[in-house]
C-alpha cells in the first residue's frame, strides 16, 4: 500500500465518519436503533432532533472540516507549521458559517472568540487550571500531524502540542490529542498492527503530559492512558459481541464529548473492528459524541488500512456537499489533498 493511500484512507474515514455520526449525536445507542430503526450504516439525511438538523446527506460538521483546513494549511505552508499557523486555521474556520455556526464546540468556539478580540479578557486568568477545558475538540482535528509524520511520534507530538495551545491548553486534551495523532503516526508505516498502533496512542499520551508538564494547565480527571487501556479490554473481550460491546464502553468508559471518554473509548472500538467502514459504523452507533469517535477511529483506522473499505461514491458525495469558502465556491477535493500532503511529505526534512 501506498503513503498517499494511507494518507486517503485516513481523510476518508474523518470525513465519512463525521457526516455518518452527525445523524446520531448526543443520543444512546438505544436511542439511536429506536429513532432510524436499527444501526445507522449509511449517510443519511439528519433528523431534526439532532445539532446537524440543518445539514443534508454528506455535509460534515466541525470535526473533518477542521481536518480539511488543517490540511490545506499543510499544503500553503508547505509542511512548515507552529502555533501562528494552527490559530490562523481556526480565524479561518470560523468565517465559514456553515461550519462554525452549528457546529463549533463550546470550548472551541469561546477561544477563537477571544483570539479575534471578541469577547473580554478572561476574568479567571488567575486561576491555575482549566478544568472544563477537557473536551475532544483537539483530538478530533489531531489525524493530519499523524499523517504528516509517518512513523515520528516525537515531531506529530510537537505539532499537536502547537495545535491544541490555542484553545485546549490542558495536559488531558493535549494528551488525547497526541494519543490520536501518535496511533495514526503509526498507522501509516509499513508492517504495523494494531497493537502498535495501540502502544504508540499511550507513547502519546505520557510523552506529551511530561513535555507540557510546565507549560499547560494541569486539571483533575482520569488518566487518558489507563482510559484507553480499559476501553481496549473491553474490545478484546466484546469483539464478537457489538452490542454487549457498546453498553460496556459507554457504561463504564463513557462516550461524551469528554476526551477521557470519547477518545479513549474509540480505542476499544477501533481493536475491535474488521475494518475502517466498520470502525465508522461501530462509532456512529456507539452513543454520546459520536461523530467524533466514528470521525477519529474512522481516520485511525483508515490511516492503518487503506481507502478500500470506503465508497468511492460516498467522497464524491461528500466532496460535493461541503466547501472551504464562505462563498460556497471551492468544494472539497479529498483526492486532490490526498495527493499533495504525500508531496508534501518528501520535504519534510527541511527546517521548518
Amino acid at each position: 500500500m501506498t503513503r498517499r493511500d494511507k494518507i486517503l484512507g485516513a481523510l476518508l474515514g474523518a470525513a465519512i465518519g463525521d457526516a455518518m455520526g452527525a445523524v446520531t449525536e448526543t443520543k444512546t445507542t438505544q436511542a439511536i436503533v429506536q429513532r432510524h430503526g436499527g444501526f445507522v450504516t449509511s449517510l443519511v439525511d439528519p433528523v431534526c432532533d439532532c445539532f446537524a438538523h440543518n445539514n443534508r446527506r454528506g455535509m460534515v460538521t466541525d470535526d473533518f472540516s477542521l481536518v480539511y483546513l488543517i490540511g490545506l494549511a499543510y499544503i500553503k505552508e508547505q509542511g512548515r507549521v507552529d502555533q501562528k499557523t494552527f490559530e490562523q486555521v481556526l480565524i479561518d474556520w470560523s468565517m465559514l458559517d456553515q461550519y462554525f455556526l452549528d457546529h463549533s464546540g463550546p470550548n472551541t468556539k469561546v477561544e477563537i472568540l477571544r483570539l479575534k478580540g471578541e469577547i473580554p479578557v478572561d476574568k479567571y486568568a488567575h486561576l491555575k487550571t482549566r478544568n472544563h477545558l477537557i473536551t475532544n475538540g483537539t483530538a478530533m482535528k489531531a489525524a493530519p500531524m499523524g499523517f504528516m509524520n509517518p512513523g515520528d511520534y516525537d515531531r506529530a507530538i510537537t505539532e499537536t502540542i502547537a495545535m491544541c495551545m490555542p484553545t485546549h491548553p490542558t495536559d488531558v486534551a493535549i494528551s488525547a490529542a497526541a494519543a490520536v495523532s501518535c496511533a495514526v503516526s503509526e498507522a501509516m508505516t509499513e508492517n504495523t498492527s494494531k497493537d502498535k498502533i495501540i502502544q504508540a496512542a499511550l507513547y502519546g499520551v505520557k510523552e506529551s503530559c511530561r513535555r507540557v508538564r510546565d507549560t499547560a494547565y494541569q486539571v483533575s480527571g482520569a488518566k487518558m492512558d489507563r482510559r484507553i487501556e480499559m476501553a481496549v479490554e473491553l474490545g478484546l473481550r466484546y469483539c464478537h459481541d457489538t452490542e454487549r460491546l457498546l453498553w460496556e464502553l459507554a457504561s463504564l468508559v463513557g462516550t461524551s464529548l469528554v476526551c477521557t471518554e470519547s477518545v479513549a473509548a474509540l480505542f476499544g472500538l477501533f481493536i475491535a473492528a474488521k475494518s475502517a467502514f466498520d470502525m465508522v459504523v461501530l462509532g456512529v452507533n456507539a452513543g454520546g459524541d459520536t461523530d467524533s469517535m466514528a470521525s477519529i477511529g474512522g481516520t485511525i483506522y483508515g490511516a492503518y488500512e487503506g481507502p478500500g473499505s470506503f465508497s468511492d461514491a460516498d467522497r464524491q458525495l461528500i466532496e460535493h456537499m461541503n466547501f472551504s469558502d464562505r462563498d460556497l465556491t471551492r468544494h472539497f477535493d479529498i483526492l486532490g489533498m490526498a495527493d499533495q500532503l504525500d508531496a508534501i511529505i518528501d520535504k519534510r526534512g527541511i527546517p521548518a
